[in-house]
């Protein structure tokens, strides 16, 4: 007769069960939303502008990738515990498996929050590799027994963690001051409006692709901060003997599971039905998906010349926004 699981085990069973049943419904969405016609059609009448076109595609390629990582990375998740809770019935040590799961899992929560913030792909695998190398930190120092080597690696651990949240927030403010700089609206709308006359339509869709943009990374951010934060803080109590091995499996497989799913479900609905690529399409989405190199000489250039700055003294009775009043009408997301 097979022993009755403990209070642990159970969590980290009930784990497996939600972590991939929330993986597998976040992929079906995904995959329903992105493979809809809405989603890869556009009404557009700027659709015959070639730099429209390639902003589309640019963008929802980018939402895909967010979307099926997301997926993935719930149902790897599940999966790990899947293999902690079979470990931990045939009593061996299953604390290990945790930073396996790690391994796999925050590089690629890492990925999306720098996609949501722009950042190019240079940056992305600094961070990914930033975030590899604190798993590996908190590893090598929970292989050691000596107190000194062990709080020495996970020292380095921390040092990294808030390096790569600081690379992030700094990131996020660039992107901030970049979308709201005059010249780069002004260039954004007309190089994807095409047509004077669309100008205004397209800046009321580009202030409301900011805002839901930035509304979006911030959320995300924070809470994956605060949600990471409480795993050296866990750590920390069970070396010093406050919790239990047990007690540490079920804090850690919580978290697990409120911080992926959660995350997920903040993706999937602002990706899909909040600014889904289609919306975002239709006007010619003029946010890129990373800080590419042609954008930053269109900024150079666009500052550089008179025709895309605005006049000192805009006439109040112009049918469309300028520059400057785009700028006010730009809400302000606190970092």
């Amino acid at each position: 007769m097979l022993p009755s699981p403990s209070t642990s085990e159970v969590i980290l069973l009930l784990s497996f069960i939600l972590q991939v049943g929330s993986g597998m419904v976040f992929l079906f969405v995904s995959f329903q939303k992105t493979s809809s016609s809405s989603f890869s059609s556009s009404s557009s009448p700027f659709s015959s502008s070639s730099s429209s076109r390639l902003l589309r595609l640019k963008s929802q390629d980018t939402t895909k990738l967010q979307l099926y990582m997301i997926s993935c990375v719930n149902i790897v998740s599940g999966i790990v515990s899947y293999m902690k809770f079979t470990i931990s019935i045939s009593g061996q040590d299953p604390s290990w498996i945790i930073y396996v799961e790690w391994l796999l899992c925050t590089p690629a929560i890492v990925v999306i929050l720098c996609l949501t913030c722009s950042i190019d792909p240079e940056t992305i695998f600094t961070l990914a590799a930033l975030d590899v190398a604190m798993i590996a930190c908190g590893y090598i120092g929970y292989s050691y027994s000596l107190a000194v080597l062990k709080y020495t690696w996970f020292g380095f651990g921390c040092l990294l963690f808030v390096l790569i949240f600081l690379t992030l927030f700094r990131q996020k403010l660039y992107m901030y001051e970049k979308y709201n700089h005059p010249a780069y609206i002004r260039h954004a709308i007309s190089s994807s409006a095409g047509a004077a006359d669309g100008v205004d339509g397209d800046a009321s869709h580009y202030l409301a692709t900011v805002k839901s943009e930035f509304k979006l990374s911030s959320i995300l951010i924070w809470f994956i901060l605060c949600s990471w934060t409480l795993y050296p803080l866990v750590w920390i109590l069970k070396e010093y003997g406050i919790l239990t091995s047990s007690n540490e499996d079920i804090i850690y497989a919580v978290l697990a599971v409120v911080t992926k799913i959660v995350c997920g479900t903040l993706l999937l609905y602002y990706r899909v039905f909040v600014s889904s690529p289609s919306t975002m399409a239709d006007a010619g989405h003029p946010l890129p998906p990373y800080h590419s190199s042609s954008w930053s000489s269109s900024l150079t250039s666009a500052t550089s010349s008179s025709s895309l700055i605005p006049p000192p003294s805009p006439s109040l009775s112009s049918p469309s926004l300028t520059t400057i009043e785009m700028r006010r009408s730009i809400p302000v997301i606190q970092l």
